[in-house]
């Protein structure tokens, strides 16, 4: 987990405790939620159904009092296609923009709910944390005015987690043994957010219009900057 407060962008740094990234927070201890409890007041879960039939509910923030809000954004399996002569990253890219196309009214409502007022901060997260949480931190980053390469360094630090504490990942993706996991699927690489962000400037051009139509809301992204940094971003 990892807060988005502190990041520079036009309208100045985003403000620390509004917003927090994740992976899945189902295997949580008591004490770890306990901590996690005081930062935040609500959970938002982008796993599907069947992850959380398969995996079971932040039971440990649940009983900490933390709002378990479940908006489930498609997997990226599903849109991965087979090796071809795009590369992977290109690949991944594209499995980004098909959870965007095929399930805009999906994002719309994770977006809707972090700008609304609650108590303590909002965590959101899916099983990695990467992918589906990725793509979120990109529009809700771009929204509140961050540059591009921001986005970028700010995606490819969820290597980091992996790099050294390998045993997670493989826990996460359920796999009985640490050979059998495809090491690509736990590295955040600088080139496959590059290539997302360049698909989405070719399709949309400016990032609110963007984040305003993938979320099908003409106004999120300034409620999303309101939240973030403090104002909506605009130059008087």
């Amino acid at each position: 987990m990892r807060d988005l407060g502190g990041l520079p962008t036009t309208g100045g740094l985003t403000q620390p405790g509004r917003l927090f990234r994740s992976g899945t927070a189902v295997e949580l201890d008591a004490d770890d939620a306990a901590t996690i409890a005081g930062l935040i007041g609500t959970y938002v879960d982008l796993r599907t159904k069947e992850e959380v039939e398969r995996s079971g509910r932040p039971e440990a923030l649940i009983a900490e009092g933390v709002e378990w809000v479940s908006l489930p954004l498609p997997g990226i399996r599903r849109f991965v296609g087979p090796p071809s002569r795009l590369g992977r990253s290109a690949r991944l890219a594209e499995a980004y923009l098909a959870i965007l196309d095929q399930a805009p009214g999906s994002v719309g409502r994770v977006l809707r709910v972090l700008v609304e007022p609650r108590p303590g901060g909002i965590c959101f997260g899916c099983t990695a944390g990467k992918d589906r949480t990725g793509v979120v931190t990109a529009l809700v980053l771009l929204a509140a005015g961050a540059s591009r390469q921001q986005v970028v360094s700010d995606y490819a630090l969820t290597t980091r987690f992996f790099r050294d504490r390998p045993d997670a990942g493989v826990g996460l993706l359920r796999c009985p043994a640490p050979e059998r996991v495809d090491a690509f699927r736990l590295v955040a690489l600088p080139a496959t957010m590059t290539m997302f962000l360049d698909a989405l400037e070719a399709r949309y051009g400016d990032a609110r219009q963007c984040v305003a139509a993938v979320a099908l809301d003409a106004g999120i992204g300034r409620c999303l900057a309101q939240t973030l940094v403090g104002h909506d971003g605009q130059e008087d």
